[in-house]
């Protein structure tokens, strides 16, 4: 979730978030300003070469680094709650880079058609089926999922003072929304996202999804037996 802050400098805005997103080639971070220990403002880029540089810049900041640290603790301690699913998919390696995907709408891809089966005959002389494969495109919308959330200048005021902690339950209802978006959109209980002329399923919606059904217990004649031979044929199915 990337947290875009809109900054007022003299009683008037100062400097446009999509400018730097673009400037900086869609890296998030440059919408991250924080306030060093010496009182300058400065973001963390990720060049294209993968190399992590702090700049100096010129608009003013309005959090601290370690405020910064604050919020991204809850959000990655919520997400990890409540991302199960997508969680395990990323832990078995089903996942997907995409380079600069800020800066991308859409992913397209290919499918391809099989060929007929080969034959068998004793000279080679029979023709076997002259065929080729079928190609067709296909796109993969690339949404972003997000939630708004902030805090006025009396609240950072107020922490800064000591009086108390800067409030992250904001932040934390805000993450939470958003995984749940995330984990809805991939189990598929969710309406499926369409764009570009492509869709984003989940699991229970995919259209090409294998689906099986199961006896329900109280059912005339059910026994453990017959959930067994169900289990089994969905496994070879």
């Amino acid at each position: 979730m990337n947290l875009l802050q809109k900054y007022v400098k003299n009683g008037a805005l100062s400097g446009d978030p999509a400018d730097r997103l673009l400037a900086a080639n869609g890296d998030p971070n440059v919408l991250r300003p924080f306030i060093g220990e010496d009182g300058g403002s400065y973001v963390t880029h990720v060049s294209k070469m993968g190399l992590t540089e702090v700049i100096p810049i010129t608009n003013a900041a309005t959090l601290r680094k370690d405020e910064w640290k604050i919020l991204d603790d809850v959000i990655v301690k919520v997400a990890k709650e409540r991302l199960k699913l997508v969680a395990d998919l990323r832990a078995a390696g089903l996942t997907f880079t995409i380079p600069q995907g800020m800066g991308k709408t859409v992913l397209e891809t290919e499918t391809q058609s099989d060929v007929n089966d080969a034959i068998i005959s004793m000279d080679g002389l029979r023709e076997s089926p002259d065929d080729r494969p079928e190609y067709e495109l296909g796109m993969l919308p690339l949404p972003i999922t997000h939630k708004d959330f902030m805090f006025s200048a009396r609240q950072l005021l107020t922490s800064r003072n000591g009086a108390s902690p800067l409030d992250t339950t904001s932040s934390e209802l805000a993450s939470r929304k958003v995984a749940e978006a995330i984990e809805k959109l991939a189990l598929g209980i969710t309406s499926s996202y369409v764009y570009g002329g492509g869709t984003v399923f989940g699991l229970t919606n995919f259209t090409s999804r294998l689906t099986q059904t199961l006896t329900a217990p109280i059912a005339v004649g059910w026994s453990g037996n017959t959930l067994l031979t169900e289990v089994l044929a969905m496994r070879t199915q």
